[in-house]
């Protein structure tokens, strides 16, 4: 069939995709066109192709997308012009089919160049059709564009296709060079982490890439990636080999990523090795803020420029602390130069080690032979912790600390908060047996207070200002440690406290704190053992108004039956009946309105709750208030 004239573009990019689809090689093509509704022989699909040059690079990519190897192979063994060539040469690396690569170089007529400018030509056809984007989004660019010879090459590396660089390096007529555009392509292998390809761009036998090309920066990328392998062949290229010291501060990365293996290959290498000292010992404390201790290891032991201990105010010693590793932290302490403070940053090692419970780290800052740090640090943050931890033998040595030792009631008394709330039972002990400091004047309250207020902690202020003006140190802490046990049930240490005529006596400073708390949460037990006290009864009043806001039926049972008399008086205003219908407890209503009371006086109180129960939409409590409000 002979050509057809006039044969628009469109329509020959349509046949050749649609048999790149169906996968059907061009000796048997046999399609009908939806255009023309003919059927296109093999002749002349093989006419339209070799009359439009474009053509077979689109159907090249096409079949190379589909995995349509044959017919890619079948296309490539005949091209039409040494552009089309060195386009699916392009095409060929890209898609990492080494046999259309070796067809195309081998070709007897127009062989493609290994070291060819082809993406310039691509992109040329793609602005003239008007398919720029389309080109960008089916093809993978490198991350540097390539606008130089061996872009073929580039593409390849770039994608990790190993067998199609050797074919392009080994080229007997136009081999790639390795060293094209000042070594983008080892940059891209570096960057990629292809170690078999680093490999062979460093060994090329002409051109071979120079590992310290671009000032190191494929050793500092494959580094900062953590690719060890090509790190390691970069430092020992045969020549031009890249030095380690060019690291600069991207070494912080490799540390704070934790790359322990690359880190020991950079401050290790036979010369020009890294300094773990630079920037002043940054990396050296980023490596310890994220716990990569055997970073840490390696910089405070490299053979030159080993980092020292005590850099950046002792940064590395604090998060070593805290993290809890002994031996790095007995090394540092104890290095013959440099050596890292105890006492630096005042007091975050010890703060640190007490949070965590290391008790070996925090003996050791204690007793640290030089500029030891002070148990009372922070206003005794360390005590703090290390009781909210119910760390019990930190504890002992932060209060027992021949110097400067913590105060039990520091911060208000919130060691003891906190311990009585998580129920450490042993750490409360310890701190109602502390040794006994100074009564605890106004102004040291007041710095108490105002701690609470900027931690947000409102209930600890709130006690703190409830509490009596010339509080004891043992008042504080027994009256923390009941409210604290209160709050979070822990039976054992109240009864402790209840039973021991001396601690009950000081805890009954804020009885009615304890009940409160009791009331809110619900603690049923606690509640029963405070009111066999006479201190408590006293209290039941708000208490009860607790237990009615969070809907404790049995609490408000037990109240109302302790103390009727002191429930009066909230009943005369009418706040436990209005907190009731507002949180739809049914039950604690008909118990409020069964309980004796001066209903004349209740009256206002039932209007105000029925006007909520109303709001509500609560049938049954309309009735009853309705029932109490009759006359």
């Amino acid at each position: 069939m002979s050509r057809a004239p006039g044969v628009p573009e469109e329509v020959v990019t349509d046949l050749v995709l649609r048999a790149c689809r169906l996968g059907a090689p061009i000796s048997s093509l046999s399609l009908v066109c939806r255009s023309w509704h003919a059927v296109v022989t093999q002749n002349f699909a093989e006419l339209l192709i070799a009359s439009h040059s474009g053509a077979m690079s689109k159907a090249l990519s096409r079949a190379l997308q589909h995995n349509q190897c044959a017919l890619a192979c079948e296309m490539a063994s005949r091209p039409s012009s040494a552009e089309d060539s060195n386009l699916a040469l392009l095409l060929g690396a890209i898609h990492g089919c080494a046999n259309v690569v070796k067809l195309l170089l081998d070709a007897p007529r127009h062989a493609a160049r290994a070291d060819s400018r082809s993406v310039a030509a691509l992109i040329r056809h793609a602005a003239y059709r008007g398919s720029r984007a389309e080109l960008h989004r089916r093809i993978p660019l490198p991350r540097r564009y390539p606008d130089e010879e061996g872009d073929a090459l580039l593409f390849a590396v770039s994608l990790g296709h190993t067998e199609i660089v050797l074919l392009l390096l080994n080229d007997l007529q136009h081999a790639a060079h390795a060293d094209c555009q000042d070594g983008q392509a080892l940059l891209e292998a570096a960057h990629g982490g292809h170690s078999e390809i680093v490999r062979l761009l460093l060994n090329a036998p002409q051109h071979a890439a120079h590992a310290d090309c671009q000032d190191g920066m494929a050793l500092r990328d494959a580094a900062c990636r953590g690719h060890t392998e090509v790190v390691r062949l970069l430092l020992n290229a045969p020549q031009h080999a890249a030095h380690a010291d060019c690291i600069g501060m991207d070494l912080m990365d490799v540390a704070r990523g934790g790359h322990t293996e690359v880190v020991r290959l950079l401050l290790n290498a036979p010369q020009h090795a890294a300094h773990a000292d630079c920037l002043a010992g940054l990396p050296f404390v980023q490596a310890a803020e994220e716990g990569h201790f055997e970073i840490v290891r390696f910089m405070l032991n490299a053979p030159q420029h080993a980092a020292q201990a005590d850099c950046i105010n002792s940064g590395a010693f604090v998060e070593i602390a805290g993290h809890g590793h002994t031996e790095l932290a007995h090394m540092m302490l104890n290095a013959s130069q440099h050596a890292a403070s105890a006492d630096s940053q005042n007091g975050r090692a010890l703060t640190g080690a007490a949070l965590g419970g290391h008790t070996e780290i925090v003996r050791m800052v204690l007793n640290a032979s030089q500029h030891a740090a002070r148990a009372d640090c922070q206003d005794g943050k360390a005590l703090v912790d290390a009781a909210s931890g119910g760390h019990t033998e930190i504890v002992c040595m932060l209060l027992n600390a021949p110097q400067h030792a913590a105060h039990a009631d520091c911060q208000g008394g919130r060691a003891m908060d906190l311990a009585a709330r998580e129920g450490h039972i042993e750490v409360v002990r310890l701190l109602l047996n502390a040794p006994r400091h100074a009564a605890q004047d106004d102004s040291r309250g007041m710095r108490g207070f105002e701690k609470a207020i900027d931690r947000g902690n409102m209930d600890l202020a709130l006690r703190l200002l409830h509490a009596p003006v010339h509080a004891s140190q043992e008042e504080l802490l027994a009256s923390q440690a009941l409210v604290g046990a209160a709050y979070g049930g822990h039976v054992e240490i109240v009864r402790m406290l209840l039973n021991n005529p001396q601690y009950a006596a000081q805890a009954a400073c804020q009885a009615g704190l304890a009940l409160n708390q009791a009331a809110h949460e619900g603690r049923t037990e606690i509640l029963c053992m405070l009111l066999n006290a006479p201190e408590y009864a006293a209290h039941t009043d708000t208490a009860l108004l607790c237990a009615v806001e969070k809907g404790h039926p049995e609490i408000v049972r037990l109240l109302l039956g302790a103390q009727l008399h002191a429930a009066q008086a909230h009943f005369k205003r009418g706040l436990a009946f209005v907190l009731a219908a507002r949180g739809g407890h049914v039950q604690i209503l008909r118990m409020l309105l069964a309980a004796p009371h001066n209903a004349a006086e209740a009256c206002r109180g039932y209007r105000d709750a029925l006007r909520v129960a109303c709001l509500g939409g609560n049938i049954e409590m309309q009735r009853m208030l309705n029932e109490a409000l009759a006359p």
